[in-house]
């Protein structure tokens, strides 16, 4: 795939560099410094270590995220486990807890609550646009994100597609501003609690956005049986 930005395990554990992942894309010029990673380690799957986040603990990618996205298309997929949900924040998804998110500007993200996992993105005039999906607490979850520059597109796991008409995505902030992050970001009234074992972006869209992420969750129960993704 062409990311821009990839992270896979094993997680190297707090205060080390998580070094990102090659692809046909600049993913392998990318990573998580060790300066702005306070995850610590989670538990093993199939031998693979992902990062374990909990309290203020988070993993900072290391250029803001204009190097990551644009504002026409993008896509971001992250998988990971909850171990805690906190009460939704009903009309403000970026007051929940963020798997994946915009570090300093509330325009994009990927959350967890007793909603479930909600990807959700700032449409300009409009306010927040955001696709709820249930999943569970203790379960490993892959979270699926696109935009086509007309609709803003979202699946949990092998789930149906839910899509909202979004126009400018991040009401015209510049992107160089802003940073990316897993875990905890500046506007989260409680932090995520749980692990991560990969997550990417990426400024490319296929022709086929949604079979390219077919490829991706069967890659993932490939390589994670263990984590038994529905």
């Amino acid at each position: 795939m062409n990311l821009s930005f990839y992270q896979r395990p094993d997680f190297p554990g707090a205060g080390i560099t998580w070094t990102g992942t090659g692809s046909t894309g600049t993913s392998g010029t990318h990573s998580c410094p060790a300066g702005t990673n306070s995850a610590t380690l989670g538990t093993s799957v199939n031998g693979h270590v992902p990062a374990r986040f909990a309290a203020a603990q988070s993993a900072k990618a290391d250029t803001t995220i204009d190097a990551y996205i644009t504002v026409p298309m993008y896509r971001l997929g992250v998988m990971f486990k909850a171990s805690a949900a906190v009460p939704d924040n009903v009309g403000s998804p970026f007051l929940n807890p963020q798997v994946l998110a915009m570090s300093n500007f509330a325009a994009l993200g990927i959350n967890f609550s007793t909603a479930g996992m909600q990807a959700w993105v700032l449409s300009s005039f409009v306010g927040y646009k955001t696709n709820t999906h249930p999943a569970a607490v203790g379960s490993w979850h892959a979270a699926m994100v696109y935009y086509d520059d007309v609709n803003f597109f979202s699946r949990l796991d092998n789930g149906i597609w839910v899509s909202k008409p979004v126009v400018d995505g991040f009401n015209g902030q510049p992107l160089n501003t802003i940073n990316l992050q897993f875990g905890a970001t500046t506007y989260s009234a409680s932090n995520f609690s749980g692990d991560t074992m990969e997550g990417f972006c990426s400024k490319v869209l296929t022709a086929d956005p949604q079979a390219q992420f077919d490829d991706w969750y069967s890659y993932l129960k490939s390589k994670y049986p263990a984590a038994a993704l529905p």
